[in-house]
């Protein structure tokens, strides 16, 4: 049943078991074997046949990104098919290494894994390739992923010196208050948590600089201060960071 069957060979000394199996199951098989003598001498073996699901395969697990000096976790990798226990392992890649020095695979046999540590500052910035590897150790089935580890500076921001470009001057345009961004992956967007007052904007919103400009329309009885609020958003990472 299940898609096998049982035939013997020419001879009549072997029995081959063949098919399709269209189930996933365990088939428990007693085989007897008698010779044609007028008292038959007879054996008999009991053999078992497993059969898995498809193959083994590893599920897609979200893009990889880490930041130097901060924890880190790929998301799940996920075994498909087979039988367990699993060994899980990384197998060497191109790029720098395998992987930075503090991320790792989990010291598991279940079906599931992720990479997880902190990366350090010995860890140089840029991409590592790899391939996760995970292995059946019921029927010795392998599957492998090829995987991406890009590896950033930590986000910041550079606000302007308190005297650099100066103050504001009562209907004078100014302009040039640069706020700067840094590390991520360079692809930023820019936002101003608080209102600026009428006539001021800010500029080169996707960049990795804001800058500041317009003119002050009133006439303070004594200096005032401006005060905004900058979101600098990595539009790769999701990573955000604000200043003052």
């Amino acid at each position: 049943g299940n898609g096998l069957s049982a035939t013997l060979n020419a001879g009549g000394t072997a029995l081959n078991i063949s098919g399709s199996p269209t189930t996933t199951t365990s088939v428990t098989l007693d085989v007897s074997i008698s010779d044609s003598q007028s008292t038959p001498a007879t054996q008999t073996s009991n053999n078992s046949i497993t059969v898995t699901a498809f193959g083994l395969t590893i599920g897609t697990p979200p893009p990889a990104f880490a930041v130097t000096g901060s924890s880190y976790s790929s998301g799940t990798f996920t075994a498909t098919g087979g039988t367990g226990p699993y060994t899980w392992s990384i197998v060497q890649g191109s790029g720098f290494s395998y992987l930075p020095i503090g991320p790792g695979l989990g010291n598991t046999s279940a079906a599931t894994n992720a990479i997880t540590g902190t990366v350090t500052s010995n860890d140089p910035t840029g991409a590592y390739n790899f391939t996760v590897q995970v292995v059946d150790n019921t029927t010795h089935l392998t599957a492998t992923y090829p995987y991406t580890l890009t590896v950033y500076n930590p986000l910041s921001l550079t606000a302007p010196s308190s005297t650099v470009p100066g103050p504001a001057i009562y209907n004078t345009a100014y302009t040039g208050s640069t706020i700067t961004a840094s590390g991520g992956s360079g692809n930023y967007s820019w936002s101003l948590n608080s209102s600026l007052p009428a006539g001021w904007s800010y500029s080169n919103p996707t960049g990795n600089s804001l800058v500041v400009s317009g003119m002050a329309s009133y006439i303070p009885t004594t200096p005032s201060t401006m005060s905004f609020y900058v979101t600098l958003t990595d539009t790769t990472t999701g990573i955000t960071t604000g200043q003052i």
